[in-house]
C-alpha cells in the first residue's frame, strides 16, 4: 500500500516543540516501532548463543552483562549520535489475526530483555537496538518464527494511534556469523492527540546465534529508505561482533 505524508493541519498552527521535546519524540517513535514490527528487520538485532553450565549455562546476572555488553551504543550507530536511554524487561509485540499491534511481557524462557536507544539530530533518524537472552535456543528459534510469521500474514499492521504499513522482508545476505538472519522494510505512522501525523520509514534487522537474539531498528525520514536498510545491517553487524569477542561465550553453534 502506498500513502502520503498527511498535510499541514487545519486551522491555527501548533507551537514549535522544543528541542528537547523532538529528542523524546524520536525516542518514543523508535520504541513504538521497534515494539510494533520486531518481526523481521528494522533497526532492531537479535542474536541467539549458548554459553556453558546447564542447557544455557547463564544466571540472570549473566544474561544482564551479556545483554548490556553486546546492545549498540550510540558510537556503534555512528558520527551524530547521542542518547543511550536503556530499558529491560522491555515485553514483545503480538500481532493478531486482525493484525492489530499489542504489547505483552516476556515470553516464557527469557531470561533478560534490553533496550537501548540512540538517536541523530542531522539527518534525523532514531535508533534502537534489543537483546534477548533465552533459557534455550528452540525458544529463541520460536521468537524468530513469530516476528517473520506477523510480517508474512499483516503487511499492514496498526495499534490504536500508529500504524505500520508496506511492511516486507528485505536481504540480509551480506551479514556473517548467525545462526538466522531477517529483515524487515516498512513506513511507519503515528499520530499525536492534537491529531498531527508523523511519517518514518524504517528498517529491522534481526539475528539469531543459539539461545540469544539481538535486533537493531533504524528509522528515518520519508526517501531515506536505503540508508535506514544499510545503517540497521550494520548495527547489527556489529552487535555480532560484540557477542563474538565476549569472553565467556563458546563458540557461535549451529
Amino acid at each position: 500500500m502506498t500513502s502520503q505524508p498527511p498535510g499541514p493541519p487545519s486551522g491555527p498552527l501548533h507551537p514549535q516543540p522544543s528541542e528537547a521535546d523532538e529528542r523524546r519524540k524520536k525516542r518514543r517513535l523508535i520504541t513504538w516501532i521497534a515494539a510494533g514490527v520486531a518481526a523481521v528487520v528494522v533497526v532492531v538485532v537479535v542474536v541467539v548463543l549458548l554459553l556453558p553450565g546447564g542447557e544455557s549455562g547463564q544466571t540472570t546476572t549473566d544474561a544482564q552483562k551479556l545483554a548490556k555488553d553486546v546492545a549498540a551504543t550510540p558510537g556503534d550507530w555512528g558520527p551524530g549520535f547521542s542518547g543511550g536511554n536503556e530499558a529491560n524487561g522491555i515485553g514483545e509485540p503480538t500481532v493478531g489475526a486482525d493484525c492489530k499491534v499489542s504489547q505483552h511481557s516476556d515470553r516464557t524462557g527469557t531470561m533478560y530483555s534490553f533496550e537501548r536507544d540512540s538517536q541523530r539530530d542531522n539527518p534525523a533518524t532514531a535508533g534502537a537496538s534489543q537483546v534477548r537472552v533465552f533459557d534455550k535456543p528452540d525458544t529463541a528459534k520460536s521468537f524468530l518464527k513469530d516476528d517473520e510469521s506477523s510480517v508474512q500474514r499483516c503487511p499492514n499492521q496498526s495499534s490504536d494511534t500508529d500504524r505500520w504499513e508496506n511492511i516486507r522482508q528485505s536481504p540480509t545476505e551480506q551479514l556473517s556469523g548467525f545462526d538466522e538472519s531477517v529483515a524487515e522494510d516498512g513506513t511507519y505512522i503515528t499520530t499525536d492527540q492534537n491529531g498531527q501525523k508523523t511519517t518514518q520509514v524504517y528498517t529491522i534487522a534481526t539475528g539469531r546465534s543459539g539461545n540469544v537474539t539481538l535486533s537493531a531498528t533504524a528509522a528515518g525520514d520519508p526517501g531515506n529508505e536505503q540508508n535506514m536498510h544499510t545503517l540497521a545491517l550494520d548495527v547489527l553487524q556489529k552487535m555480532q561482533k560484540h557477542l563474538a569477542e565476549k569472553k565467556h561465550a563458546l563458540p557461535l553453534k549451529r
